[in-house]
């Protein structure tokens, strides 16, 4: 039997349903999410010893449950909170906007202050880029440097996937990430092919997932799998990617075809196999100590993490950078990453997070470890 002990589910991400008119917000509250998130973990632990390291849920934009409660944002997430914040078995809570409002400016980091399992995105407006960069400002100095990890800019809609925060929900069911680049690394040792690995992957989760979601008696209501290979701590993308190119330091030349090879593997088999989201290669700063060290040892910095977006990484994520940077590059950043956006017609997300702190010194983003301050300029 093949061996999938360094396979782990990352997340398990329930998509609530927009309610009927005629529903009752606490109704719909009350019967939106039909199932207990521990139970479910714990046949999918049984029937093939995966464990499911995060629970989540995910709303449609809220501007539509807005439009049947007329209710503010505040309010809404006050109830939410009472209904789901406290269960154990729920992890985090996810809630797109589509549009800024004036309102949001103090109340998304009030809420981020008061819901620590909160997790907010709003789509880009190209047209308002002053008050995004006022946005981002107020959500890292109000609220803090762990709670901007939870706050995301879309740059285009966001998408049904359980990557948070830039997810959404378009119908309910559930969707499925998985953590699994040492899996990878390990299978691609032989030959360096990786489609190989991939495949069985998919097969497996895919079945397991439907079975177990059977069993559950949630048929029917199984969305898919983002393939997308992401990293968390000591398991690194970026030394699965210098493997692939022939075990050259990750930034040196070949990565960006590296990637690129290694997308167009992922979305294959993405095609084949029910998958949902991103199916791409992400290198989220913060959640890779590798790439922390690179960036440490100066091997990396800001400038390469834009540059690499051009090849399907899902965007520029968890990385911090001086709160003093100045709004004209701020303004740089999120035009570059709009352009590219509508370069390969792709939705990208930008996780940036301002710290009074200088370049190269490190802050303590709480679960994800200490990670180094980037210059903007380098």
């Amino acid at each position: 039997m093949e061996d999938f002990n360094n396979i782990k589910i990352r997340a398990l991400t329930y998509h609530l349903p927009l309610p009927s008119k005629e529903t009752q917000l606490n109704n719909y509250l009350e019967s939106a999410l039909p199932f207990n998130f521990e139970k479910l973990r714990n046949i999918f632990r049984t029937k093939s010893k995966l464990d499911v390291l995060t629970r989540r849920i995910v709303f449609p934009y809220f501007e539509e449950i807005e439009a049947l409660f007329d209710i503010r944002i505040e309010k809404f997430i006050e109830y939410v909170y009472e209904k789901y914040g406290e269960r154990k078995d729920i992890d985090y809570i996810g809630i797109p906007l589509s549009e800024f409002k004036k309102e949001y400016m103090d109340k998304i980091p009030e809420m981020f202050l008061t819901y620590p399992k909160l997790f907010i995105s709003i789509k880009y407006d190209p047209n308002n880029i002053p008050i995004n960069i006022e946005l981002l400002r107020n959500i890292s100095s109000k609220s803090g440097w762990i709670n901007a990890t939870h706050f995301a800019f879309s740059f285009g809609n966001q998408l049904v996937t359980p990557y948070f925060p830039a997810s959404i929900s378009k119908g309910k069911g559930i969707t499925i990430s998985l953590l699994y680049p040492n899996y990878i690394l390990k299978e691609s040792e032989k030959d360096n092919n990786i489609i190989d690995p991939l495949v069985k992957v998919a097969r497996f989760i895919l079945n397991i997932s439907s079975s177990t979601l059977n069993e559950f008696s949630i048929a029917g209501k199984f969305l898919g799998i983002d393939y997308s290979l992401s990293p968390w701590k000591d398991e690194s993308v970026a030394k699965l990617l210098e493997k692939i190119n022939n075990k050259l330091t990750f930034s040196l030349p070949g990565t960006l075809s590296s990637i690129f090879q290694t997308n167009l593997a992922l979305l294959k088999v993405a095609t084949n196999y029910k998958g949902i989201g991103y199916n791409e290669i992400m290198l989220p700063l913060a959640e890779d100590n590798y790439l922390k060290e690179l960036v440490r040892n100066n091997e990396i910095t800001f400038s390469d993490f834009v540059s690499l977006i051009s090849v399907c990484v899902a965007g520029l994520d968890m990385i911090p950078i001086p709160s003093w940077t100045d709004s004209r590059i701020l303004e740089g950043i999120f035009k570059d990453i709009h352009s590219l956006s509508l370069h390969k017609g792709k939705t990208l997300g930008l996780r940036l997070i301002l710290a009074d702190a200088e370049p190269e010194e490190e802050i303590d983003l709480g679960m994800f470890g200490y990670t180094p301050v980037l210059d903007p300029l380098s």
